[in-house]
C-alpha cells in the first residue's frame, strides 16, 4: 500500500492542469501517478484538458481542475445567491469588523423611492453608530470593542445591496454551472455582470466559454419573496421530522463514543437517518449567517414589512430605536418589492424553512449557540436544540450548547 499527495518535494502544488491530467491518465494506466507525472507538464495538461474535457465532452475531468477565485465588491444579495452552490468552499467578509458606508451600496437600477429609503437607512445607521459607540466606551469598553458591539446592532439598517467580498475554491465544472445560473436564473444586471466576469476567468484559466453553451434554464427563478405585514410566528417551529431507513438504534460502542465526543468531532452515520424541517422567523442578517450552512437545505418563504429588534440595545435607547424601526418597516412598504430587493435591510423579518439531518443540527447548534456570535442566531440554535432534545432525547442529548 502506498498513499501520498500529488505535490512537489517542497510540499507546493502543481498547476491545476498538471494535477487534472495526471489524475485523468490514472484511469487508463497501470503506472503509478509518480511515473505519469514525469510525462506531464503544464502545456501537456492544458492541451489534454482542451482535447478530452472541452472538445470531446468528458465533463468529469473538469472536476479535477480546482482554482481559488476572489469576488470583490459584489452585493450581499449576490453573495447569497452564489453561496447556494453546495460543493465549492466559501469565505465571506463579515459585517462585524467594519463600518458600512452609503457610497458602497450597489443600487442595481433601484427606483427613486428605494434610493430615498436606502438614504434613510444610513441616517439611522450613522445616528446610532455615534450614540452607541460613545455609550459603550463610557461603560468602560475599549474603542474597538465598543465598535464591534455597535456594529452588531446597527447592521440591522444595512441594505443587502451593500458591497461585500467572498473567496471560493471551485472546480471548473461547478464554475460553469455557477456562471450559467447567474446568467439565466436571475433578472438582475449585477448577476449578469458577475457571470460575464467569471466567464472571463473560465476562458482564461480553463479555455471554456460557459456562456456559449446552450441555456438550460427556461425562466428566471431565484429569490422572489412574498411580502406580508404580520409576523406573529414562533422564532423556530418544527414542521416535520422523519426517520430515513429502519435503524436508529444506538449500540454500546456508539453510546460510549458520544459520551467521550468533543465538539466538532464527527457524528455516527446513523445520526443522518433522523431528519428535521424547521420554520424559522428571524431577521434577514441572521438568515444570511445561517444560510452559510450549505449542507442544510434552505427554502426562502416570506419577507415581512417589519423590522426585528436588535439584541443588546442599552435600555435607555430601546424606546427610541423601536420608533425608528417601526418607521423603517412602514417606509419599506413603498420602497421594497421584487423589483427592488437591493434595498432590503438586514433587520427585516424573514421566514425561511430549513431541512437538515440530526448530524447537521449537531454541527450548527454547537457552532451557533456559543457566546460571541450574533444573539439572534444563538437563540435560533438553542431553540432548535430544545426541539430536537424533546423529539429525540436519546439521540440529541449530547449536543453541546
Amino acid at each position: 500500500m502506498n498513499i501520498f499527495t500529488l505535490t512537489k518535494e517542497d510540499g507546493s502544488f502543481y498547476p491545476p492542469f498538471v494535477q487534472s491530467a495526471v489524475m485523468a491518465k490514472y484511469s487508463r494506466s497501470s503506472s503509478s501517478a509518480k511515473e505519469i507525472l514525469k510525462e506531464v507538464d503544464e502545456k501537456y495538461g492544458s492541451d489534454f484538458n482542451q482535447k478530452w474535457a472541452v472538445k470531446k465532452g468528458h465533463d468529469s475531468l473538469l472536476e479535477l481542475v480546482t482554482v481559488p477565485i476572489c469576488l470583490e465588491d459584489i452585493s450581499i444579495f449576490a453573495s447569497m445567491f452564489i453561496e447556494n452552490m453546495k460543493r465549492p468552499a466559501f469565505i465571506e467578509r463579515s459585517t462585524r469588523y467594519q463600518k458600512m458606508e452609503a457610497n458602497n451600496v450597489i443600487y442595481n437600477n433601484l427606483g427613486k423611492d428605494s434610493i430615498a429609503f436606502v438614504s434613510k437607512l444610513f441616517e439611522y445607521y450613522e445616528k446610532y453608530n455615534e450614540k452607541l459607540v460613545l455609550h459603550f466606551m463610557n461603560e468602560g469598553l475599549s474603542e474597538q470593542k465598543a465598535k464591534l458591539k455597535t456594529y452588531d446592532i446597527i447592521r440591522y439598517f444595512v441594505p443587502i445591496g451593500m458591497k461585500t467580498s467572498i473567496g471560493m475554491l471551485i472546480n471548473s465544472r461547478d464554475l460553469i454551472e455557477l456562471i450559467r445560473r447567474l446568467k439565466y436564473m436571475s433578472k438582475y444586471s449585477e448577476f449578469v455582470k458577475i457571470s460575464e466576469k467569471l466567464n472571463d476567468v473560465s476562458k482564461r484559466t480553463f479555455g471554456i466559454d460557459a456562456l456559449k453553451m446552450s441555456p438550460i434554464y427556461s425562466e428566471s427563478i431565484g429569490f422572489f419573496p412574498i411580502y406580508d405585514t404580520e409576523s406573529n410566528y414562533k422564532k423556530v417551529k418544527l414542521v416535520d421530522s422523519s426517520i430515513v431507513g429502519d435503524d436508529i438504534v444506538l449500540d454500546k460502542e456508539i453510546v460510549e463514543y458520544m459520551y467521550s465526543r468533543k465538539k466538532k468531532d464527527p457524528l455516527p452515520i446513523i445520526f443522518n437517518n433522523i431528519r428535521y424541517k424547521f420554520m424559522v422567523t428571524t431577521d434577514f442578517g441572521s438568515y444570511r449567517d445561517l444560510h452559510r450552512h450549505r449542507m442544510t437545505d434552505w427554502e426562502f418563504d416570506t419577507m415581512f414589512y417589519e423590522m426585528d429588534r436588535p439584541y443588546d440595545i442599552p435600555y435607555e435607547f430601546i424606546d427610541e430605536i423601536d420608533v425608528d424601526l417601526r418607521k423603517v418597516g412602514n417606509m419599506a412598504k413603498g420602497a421594497v418589492d421584487n423589483e427592488n430587493l437591493y434595498c432590503i435591510p438586514l433587520g427585516m423579518k424573514t421566514r425561511v424553512f430549513a431541512s437538515m439531518s440530526l448530524s447537521q443540527l449537531y454541527y450548527m447548534v454547537e457552532l451557533r449557540s456559543q457566546p460571541g456570535g450574533h444573539k439572534s442566531y444563538i437563540e435560533i440554535a438553542r431553540e432548535m436544540h430544545d426541539i430536537a432534545v424533546g423529539k429525540h432525547p436519546v439521540h440529541a442529548k449530547w449536543i453541546k450548547v
